[in-house]
């Protein structure tokens, strides 16, 4: 993982595209989260304090087919964002 293009493109989401809401889904996840991990820790790094409504698949649904585990983490972040009244 390139580590500096991650936090440029995490950047413009949050920054110029303004998202209230990402979602992580990596393809083998579900064996091995360390790149999931490694956006979320980056996350965390860049917006402490953030209202941004974040959900990692290894952590939502560790299942093995990534269909099914990528549109959970969507709705997800859809239906989580709404509830969370921001």
């Amino acid at each position: 993982m390139n580590v500096k293009d991650a936090e440029e493109q995490l950047r413009y989401l949050v920054e110029t595209e303004k998202v209230e809401a990402i979602g992580v889904s990596f393809l083998f996840s579900w064996v091995n989260p360390v790149h999931e991990q490694k956006i979320k820790d980056i996350l965390n790094a860049l917006y402490p304090k953030s209202d941004l409504f974040v959900t990692y698949s290894h952590e939502l649904v560790p299942l093995v087919r990534e269909y099914g585990r990528a549109n959970t983490v969507i709705l997800n972040c859809f239906i989580g964002r709404s509830w969370s009244g921001t």
